[in-house]
């Protein structure tokens, strides 16, 4: 019939188990502790998890360890004890409880607890507390390991006088060890340190010595300074104070020169006093003194006044510069201004000294009371040129000299103008300077006149005249024909006159030939030139004509056509010329000093033959050789000029001479010539003229160097130049195979193809040489493609070499036929054969 109605329960329940685990105890603190032992106390957890606390487990960890279980205890008790640790090492701690529902979560860990003896007197490691030298400005540090507890109070003191902390000063305690540091030094601090460590149990005491070196302080003063002269003084001084810690080295002085205002180095000493040399008279000086040790110089010790360099009486100043006040052959008359300071002692006479010209000697010549300021000097050399200076005298010695006076000439002081170098004609080259340089005498000097013919002589371009004293000088530069005249001097004074004059001839190069140059004769090989002659001849005679020839037809310069024409005739013929050349023709005059500047033809002229001279022959090559004969051969030329070739000239240079000499008296007949004439081991060239009625053309180019020796030498092909012996060109391009080849007598070439006879055809063109053999197809084709077989050979032997060829082209047509495999809504599958010729290179793809 079914289901009841359901029963329900008053009140729900949880499904869990019966126990929960406790919570985390309090964080355990250490109580007491020992080297070996820590005692432990903490506070049960919160909650207990429904289940009583049924114990504890006392975990530690050292400081880099993992944690580990170190002690139980009953859950009734909150305190423990740790056994079995290592003295000195550093320790945490925890608790964790246990319920029937298991261990909980551990407490917080506890302080850091290092296993010693929980009370110690202090005790100081000593040989961490060394004595320390040091500079100043270097740090001075004392890290002292200590053992102690509880903690102890550290004291530290210098020479017994307690330090304090402050800015310069860090000092710090550790558990296990003391810091001391002054970051920065002075000297102030060098003394004896002592630490003081004190706690409840006890104390103890270290020292160790602080040097802290440094400069040392400045010399002790005064600064005397004794014993001036006008060269050196003097100095003394006392021993620094403070040596710096170190020992005092030297001591280093130094002077000045107020004028200047720098100071110098004046010496070194080892001792407490010093002579300063090398000082200048009458300068004014300050000293100073600065010690030295291992650390550095002191800061100086300096005079407080300045010394001046002199001695107790000085020297008189220089007298003033002396005048020359009259003078005659044989005497000068001076006057001067006194000194304007006797050095603090009267001066006691004059010195007149006199100086020749030339000479570098002062000699004394007379001597002066102090009462006068004027003195002659006598005994002097007639025409003799002086200076004079005064030196003033006194107690303290003779003064710097006076300035010298103006130079004076012992002579008489009036004199009419007389030229005294003799005037002769001068005769120079155009170009050349003219340098005239005339002495007179005179007094007073006497002024200079120059004319050249009817004019004025003047300073210009080319041209400087300069009168000084009793000289005057004339000088013109790159001289001219118009330079030339009668040049006349005029001297003029007070007391008189004088004159005189002489011829300058300046010779030049004549001027060019008379207009105009004529053609009197044209012939196939020569030209008739006439001309007048030139209108000046330069101040020097003709001595004969020269004609140069430029060929227009072929280029180049003015050429040499005749050497020389004789100045008695005006006209002359000009052989050797080229027949159909085009020519322009021009004459110079010659004299001694030159050639003129060229007289030139109006109009070119050609000189033209009935026929032109034939081309060049082909290079000549050797066909035979031997240590007595070479056989050459050669090609026709192009063009025989219009006129059959009659034959050939054929030339010879030895390469140890470098001379072309001709081989044959008449042309040769055909193109091969059998010299005969060798020498066996030498070396030779050769090239060759054709000749036709009209004369013999150009020479062939040079052929290669023959050496006259036996050669019998087999074939040889030299294949170096072919990589592989393959050779790729492209359809239409031409094939070109170029081989070196050796032997004697030279090989003959044979070439195949694909083992049969190369075919010759329009495209097909072969050349040999002694040394190169070539073959040559144009338009290229794939047919064209292959072995080339080439063989050379002669009677001691034979050479022979393959040489595959390719010629390139694209692929051709794909062999049907074109089939489709199958067929789709949207795809096709085709296949065919591939072509019959790929072109050479290996097919890559299809479209």
């Amino acid at each position: 019939f079914g289901e009841s109605m359901p029963l329900t329960m008053s009140s729900p329940i949880t499904a869990k188990d019966p126990y929960a685990k406790p919570d985390k105890p309090g964080a355990p603190e250490p109580t007491d502790w020992d080297k070996d032992h820590v005692d432990l106390k903490w506070t049960p957890p919160k909650k207990d998890g429904g289940s009583p606390i049924t114990g504890y487990i006392i975990e530690k960890r050292s400081r880099f360890g993992p944690w580990e279980k170190a002690a139980e205890v009953s859950g009734n008790v909150t305190k423990g004890t740790v056994p079995n640790l290592t003295e000195g090492e550093e320790y945490e701690f925890r608790v964790i409880a246990v319920n029937k529902g298991g261990p909980g979560e551990p407490s917080e860990a506890s302080k850091p607890v290092i296993a010693k003896p929980r009370f110690m007197a202090p005790q100081i490691d000593k040989l961490a507390m060394q004595d320390i030298v040091v500079r100043a400005g270097q740090r001075i540090n004392f890290t002292i390991p200590v053992e102690a507890s509880p903690k102890p109070k550290a004291e530290w003191s210098i020479n017994g006088v307690p330090i304090k902390p402050g800015n310069r000063v860090d000092m710090q305690v550790y558990n296990n060890q003391v810091l001391f540091e002054i970051p920065f030094s002075v000297r102030s601090d060098t003394g004896r340190y002592s630490l003081t460590l004190t706690n409840d149990i006890g104390s103890c005491t270290a020292s160790a010595n602080v040097t802290v070196i440094d400069r040392p302080s400045p010399p002790e003063g005064p600064l005397e300074v004794s014993n001036v002269t006008k060269e050196s003084a003097r100095l003394a001084w006392k021993v620094p104070v403070d040596d710096g810690g170190a020992p005092i080295l030297h001591y280093i002085i130094e002077k000045m020169d107020v004028s200047r205002g720098t100071w110098s180095d004046a010496g070194m000493s080892s001792s407490l006093y010093h002579d300063v040399v090398r000082l200048i008279h009458r300068k004014e000086y300050l000293f100073r003194v600065k010690a030295v040790n291992t650390v550095g110089e002191s800061d100086p010790l300096e005079t407080t006044k300045t010394t001046i360099a002199r001695n107790e009486f000085d020297e008189p100043e220089a007298p003033e510069k002396p005048q020359v006040m009259d003078w005659d052959e044989d005497h000068v008359d001076l006057q001067w201004v006194k000194p304007k300071s006797d050095g603090g002692s009267p001066i006691t006479e004059y010195i007149v000294q006199k100086k020749e010209k030339g000479s570098p000697y002062w000699v004394n010549a007379v001597t002066v009371p102090a009462s006068k300021t004027a003195a002659t000097v006598p005994d002097l050399t007639k025409g003799q040129e002086y200076e004079f200076r005064i030196i003033a005298v006194n107690s303290a010695g003779p003064s710097a000299p006076s300035e010298p006076s103006d130079p004076v000439v012992c002579k008489k002081r009036y004199l009419a103008p007389k030229i005294m170098t003799p005037l002769k004609d001068i005769t120079i080259k155009a170009g050349q300077i003219l340098h005239l340089d005339i002495d007179f005498i005179g007094e007073p000097p006497p002024e200079v006149v120059w004319t050249v013919g009817s004019r004025d002589l003047k300073t210009d371009s080319r041209t400087t005249v300069t009168s000084i004293g009793y000289h005057t000088i004339i000088n013109t530069v790159n001289t001219k024909r118009s330079d030339s005249g009668t040049y006349h001097i005029l001297l003029r004074n007070s007391s008189g006159t004088d004159q005189g004059s002489f011829q300058v001839s300046v010779l030049d190069r004549p001027d060019p030939p008379g207009e105009p140059l004529v053609y009197e004769e044209i012939t196939s090989s020569s030209v008739t030139l006439s001309w007048k002659p030139p209108k000046d001849n330069g101040g020097s005679e003709i001595t004969g004509y020269v004609i140069e020839k430029r060929d227009l037809t072929h280029g180049g310069g003015w050429v040499p056509a005749v050497n020389w024409v004789s100045p008695v005739n005006t006209h002359a013929t000009v052989p050797r010329l080229l027949e159909g050349t085009k020519y322009e023709f021009r004459v110079m005059a010659e004299n001694l000093q030159g050639r003129s500047d060229p007289l030139t033809t109006d109009k070119p002229v050609v000189a033209k033959n009935q026929f032109d001279v034939p081309g060049r022959p082909g290079k000549p090559e050797a066909t035979d050789i031997d240590r007595d004969h070479i056989k050459l051969k050669w090609a026709a030329p192009i063009s025989n000029g219009g006129s059959t070739i009659l034959g050939y000239d054929v030339e010879r240079r030895d390469k140890a001479t470098g001379r072309w000499i001709k081989m044959n008296r008449d042309p040769v007949r055909t193109c091969e010539f059998y010299d005969d004439h060798v020498h066996e081991g030498k070396q030779y060239e050769y090239r060759v003229s054709a000749v036709n009625a009209a004369g013999a053309g150009k020479p062939s180019d040079v052929s290669d160097v023959y050496t006259a020796k036996l050669m019998r030498e087999k074939p040889k092909l030299h294949l170096d130049g072919l990589v592989g012996k393959k050779i790729k060109v492209r359809v239409g391009e031409p094939i070109i195979i170029n081989i070196p080849i050796s032997g004697a007598p030279t090989p003959t070439i044979d070439w195949a193809f694909n083992a049969g006879r190369l075919p010759m055809t329009t495209r097909h063109s072969t050349d040999t040489t002694s040394s190169m053999t070539k073959l040559r197809i144009e338009n290229s084709n794939r047919n064209d493609s292959g072995r080339y077989t080439i063989t050379a050979k002669n009677e001691y032997g034979k050479d022979s070499a393959d040489i595959e060829v390719t010629v390139v082209n694209k692929p051709g047509q794909p062999r049907g036929p074109l089939s489709y495999d199958s067929v789709t809504q949207d795809t096709i599958s085709l296949s065919w054969h591939p072509p019959t010729d790929d072109g050479g290179s290996d097919i890559t793809g299809y479209i």
